[in-house]
């Protein structure tokens, strides 16, 4: 099975006293610094080398930086936890909403390219399509204040945990009437990088003349059907730059996304009167959930398919090698998404042991030098999740992570097994 190697599940668990924790239950990390000991990263490595796939890393200084920059003082800055799978909050002071709501880019994408008009200029599209974004975050910002508002008002919450966070017993007010320290509110952005690919797509094909928006949309409302559209899907798919491979237009186009999306949650409040909202890029099972009622999107991407997962490079676009993934992830700020970031990669076995061990120790390093907000990792071959998805009884216990959490593969919809499969494969 997956993890039938006795000895490296020994060696991963040496020290921690949990070789028998194999569950999927349980959310694991590690927030890591400058001065983390090599020898707990090295266990971290193991543990996610044996399959286990946690702990998660965190990037401590960038995150204490970013609750810094929102005013927090240093101690409650430093005293966080992520909350359930990559958001982060002060600890026992907090009633943010997190993940509050889930928006699809990709479709706000095809919402703004459906009315562009003949002839539109490439800047006129991305202005449409930034006010498009800003309005959606704020009509959903309301549909969350309202929630907020008959919360407050009908008492739905569990007192309990009002009596356990700071400021709601010092001021005598609930955590649903804002009694907490920190109230933010944090929307995710999903399809960050199908997004990017995209818009990629419509410089390159649209706006340099080579064809309309209308055929364009011809072709994605036919789902790249027909012979000609199967050639311009290959055509965007293999002629075209893609985020994730470290190359300058898709890394320029992502920085350029991320910072429109900071201003689409400027100045924004909640029901509680607290501004900013705070962006997040990332995904519990939701991008998968959106993507099947999302038709083809400009980047090559069948409707239907599962949009990419948090902000990684879209599944199986990143073809250049882990370190220029991770060099592309890194191009935008990761301090001002507060409302947290997953970089998922996926190693083949043995790339984050033996002699690799080393290598994945310097990457990690790398990673968080460079202002990675968080990262975790699949170390499974595409040959074992496509015996497990023909054989489940024989791989009931193989863990995968999905998003923020891991899963047992076998109970995955197909779906998102499908999209786990086609997840690149790195190796050093």
């Amino acid at each position: 099975r997956a993890l039938a190697n006795p000895a490296l599940l020994e060696r991963a668990a040496d020290g921690f006293g949990i070789a028998a924790a194999h569950s999927a239950n349980g959310k694991a990390a590690v927030a890591v610094t400058s001065d983390t000991g090599e020898e707990l990263l090295r266990r971290v490595i193991r543990l996610n080398a044996a399959g286990y796939t946690q702990p998660a890393i965190f990037n401590d200084a960038l995150i204490t930086e970013g609750f810094l920059k929102l005013g927090l003082p240093p101690e409650d800055a430093r005293d966080y936890c992520h909350t359930g799978c990559v958001e982060v909050t002060p600890i026992g002071k907090s009633g943010s909403y997190v993940v509050a709501p889930y928006h699809n880019l990709p479709q706000y994408l095809l919402d703004t390219l459906a009315n562009s008009p003949d002839g539109e200029e490439e800047a006129a599209f991305l202005a449409r399509f930034e006010k498009t974004v800003r309005e959606r975050v704020i009509e959903e910002n309301d549909k969350i204040n309202r929630r907020m508002l008959e919360r407050s008002r009908n008492g739905c919450e569990c007192m309990r945990a009002s009596c356990l966070v700071h400021d709601c017993l010092e001021t005598g007010r609930s955590l649903d009437e804002g009694g907490a320290r920190y109230n933010y509110t944090e929307p995710n952005f999903l399809g960050f990088s199908n997004t990017v690919d995209s818009l990629v797509t419509l410089h390159e094909l649209v706006f340099s003349g080579k064809m309309t928006g209308k055929e364009l949309l011809a072709v994605l409302g036919s789902d790249y059907g027909g012979e000609e559209g199967e050639a311009l899907r290959l055509f965007i798919l293999n002629k075209l730059p893609h985020y994730g491979n470290n190359e300058e237009s898709t890394d320029r186009t992502a920085r350029r996304l991320s910072e429109m999306l900071v201003r689409c949650c400027a100045g924004i409040k909640n029901q509680r009167g607290v501004a900013p909202l705070l962006p997040g890029a990332f995904s519990y099972l939701e991008h998968a959930r959106y993507g099947a009622v999302t038709g083809a999107t400009p980047d090559g991407r069948h409707a239907g398919y599962p949009l990419a997962s948090g902000s990684s490079p879209v599944q199986g676009r990143e073809k250049s090698g882990p370190t220029a993934a991770m060099l592309s992830s890194t191009e935008w700020e990761h301090r001002d998404f507060m409302g947290g970031i997953a970089v998922n990669m996926k190693f083949s076995p043995g790339q984050m042991s033996g002699e690799n061990e080393d290598r994945m120790l310097a990457f990690i390093r790398a990673f968080l030098e460079r202002g990675g907000f968080q990262l975790q990792f699949n170390c499974v071959s595409r040959e074992t999740l496509l015996a497990a998805r023909e054989h489940p009884e024989e791989y009931s216990d193989l863990l995968v992570r999905v998003g923020g959490f891991s899963a047992y593969f076998c109970k995955l919809s197909p779906a998102m097994q499908q999209e786990i499969i086609d997840r690149n494969e790195h190796s050093f």
